[in-house]
């Protein structure tokens, strides 16, 4: 599933198959988002490279950003504060922070 996807998933978020200004807006809202997650995890001290890669750090750490964003369930401040500790948990892990050496 595309990182698109799995964040409008966990936002509740079900586009119908036809494509609307509404829903195409908000697409490129999210992607907005995603975006500044990832400027956020890479200023961290995450490794471009890692970020890039968007395996399942990545997505996490994107679903926790965007519903802090959108004040999710009216509980913006609580999600921000978990992305914040998920963030920081893996801005101390050695390779997530430091090119592997060849």
């Amino acid at each position: 599933m595309a990182l698109i996807d799995n964040v409008k998933t966990s936002l509740g978020i079900l586009d119908p198959t036809t494509p609307t200004p509404a829903t195409m807006a908000r697409t490129v809202d999210l992607h907005e988002i995603i975006d500044a997650c990832k400027e956020d995890l890479k200023q961290a001290g995450i490794l471009e490279t890692v970020v890039d890669a968007e395996g399942p750090f990545v997505t996490q750490a994107c679903k926790l950003y965007a519903r802090a964003m959108v004040n999710f369930m009216g509980q913006g401040e609580i999600w921000r504060s978990r992305y914040e500790g998920y963030r920081d948990g893996y801005a101390m892990r050695q390779d997530y922070i430091t090119e592997p050496e060849q």
